[in-house]
């Protein structure tokens, strides 16, 4: 996929008592990207699924390269007794128009956690620091396609520096 989902919040609005869902995605793709597709699934209090929305489209926004977006829009979900749900991204329209379409049975999971430094290296974390960057924080990871950085920061296989720290 071209991008992440990197958050979502569940909101009530007390005036209104609507349910609101808010996502931020971050941008893996070397492409502008200039809109998005979703479908949001709801679920209620039990887990039982909801009536939720398919299709909503991200519109009139720039996102390059490891940027976020999403995160000020809310999606107003239709049924009321929403208390959770879940994103996927359908498609991806790029500023040259072309488009990114995920696969029809494509899962969209969570990226593994990466180990603290402390945790996994005990005293050796200041000197891995002191060998790499002071942003260090975590243990590298790789995962499918991409590398999690010791800073915490994804990035896509094949790259060869961080697109936030620049460690190699």
């Amino acid at each position: 996929s071209p991008l992440l989902i990197a958050a979502g919040a569940l909101l009530k609005d007390n005036q209104t008592g609507n349910i609101l869902a808010q996502i931020k995605f971050h941008s893996l793709s070397n492409k502008e990207i200039k809109a998005v597709k979703v479908d949001i699934k709801a679920f209620d209090v039990s887990g039982a699924k909801v009536d939720g929305v398919e299709g909503y489209q991200y519109l009139d926004f720039s996102a390059a390269y490891n940027d976020e977006f999403g995160q000020k829009t809310a999606v107003t979900l239709p049924d009321r007794v929403t208390r959770s749900f879940s994103v996927a991204c359908t498609s991806v329209i790029f500023s040259d128009n072309t488009v990114w379409e995920a696969e029809q049975n494509a899962v969209w999971e969570p990226l593994p956690k990466q180990q603290n430094l402390e945790n996994s290296i005990g005293s050796l974390a200041r000197q891995y620091q002191r060998d790499t960057s002071v942003q260090s924080r975590f243990e590298p990871l790789e995962y499918s396609d991409l590398w999690i950085c010791s800073c915490g920061a994804v990035n896509r296989r094949g790259e060869t520096q961080c697109c936030s720290c620049a460690v190699s």
